[in-house]
Order: structure tokens, then C-alpha cells, then sequence
């Protein structure tokens, strides 16, 4: 018989925490990173994994969220403008406090042309950060003084 197209999905997730893991203790952090981004913590139900998962998670709390910034600007400067939103949008999951990685949000949107989701961040930087670097930027951005 074959596995449906959950029980695929959930297989998928298990094999994406071992290559985590074997980034993670090869500490290869960059790796460790991109794995993070892709894994849906969701289709995990054994205790086990989602306490290694856990373990993962506070890593990328205090060092990973930095990474996801780099590789955003990294696949940005490469042209990959739908990568770096998919690198920023983790990074602002994880640490959802950082004006910087909002203003370059905000930044790569006006590049794809996506003014809603452009203002939708730098009105949201504006509005939690108005004293920031960052929200004057995005106030020059956006048009404004």
C-alpha cells in the first residue's frame, strides 16, 4: 500500500529534525538554520523529538535568529526576494523585537513591488519603534519626512 499524503508530510518533518540534529551537533549553525525554517513542528507527536525540537528552538532563540538575517540579506543580494522574505519572517518569529529585520521586511516587499505588505511593516516598525534608526528609514522609505 502506499503512505498518504500525511503520513508523507509527517515522515518528512522526522527526516528534516535528523538532519537538524546532525547540524545542530556539528555545529554548523547556517545549516542548522535552514532546516529550522522548513520544519513544521506541528506534524511531530513523539514526545521525544519535539524535547530535542525544544532544545533546538532555544538555540535559534539566542544566536539562530541572526543567521535567518544573514541568509535573508544573502538571498536577497542574490536576487532571491521570495527566500529572503520566507529567512526574515522566521527571524521575526523567533525574535519578534527587531526593528532592523522589519525595516529590511518592509524593504524587500517595495523591491517585489508589494506596497501592502511594504507599508503593513514599516507602519508596524513606525508604530513599536517609533524612536528606531530603522523607523525613520522607513518613514524616507514609504515617501514621508
Amino acid at each position: 500500500s502506499t503512505i498518504d499524503a500525511a503520513h508523507q508530510a509527517q515522515l518528512q518533518q522526522y527526516q528534516t529534525v535528523i538532519q537538524l540534529i546532525q547540524a545542530y551537533q556539528g555545529e554548523d549553525l547556517m545549516t542548522t538554520v535552514q532546516l529550522y525554517t522548513t520544519l513544521d513542528i506541528s506534524l511531530i507527536s513523539d514526545q521525544s523529538v519535539l524535547d530535542i525540537v525544544n532544545a533546538i528552538t532555544q538555540e535559534m532563540t539566542t544566536n539562530g535568529y541572526q543567521a535567518l538575517e544573514e541568509l535573508g540579506t544573502s538571498a536577497w543580494n542574490g536576487g532571491n526576494l521570495e527566500q529572503a522574505v520566507a529567512y526574515y519572517e522566521k527571524s521575526l518569529e523567533i525574535k519578534p523585537d527587531n526593528p532592523g529585520v522589519m525595516y529590511l521586511l518592509g524593504r524587500v516587499y517595495q523591491q517585489m513591488e508589494n506596497e501592502e505588505q511594504a507599508s503593513l511593516w514599516f507602519g508596524k516598525l513606525i508604530e513599536e519603534y517609533p524612536d528606531s534608526r530603522q523607523a525613520g528609514q522607513a518613514r524616507t522609505a514609504m515617501g514621508g519626512a
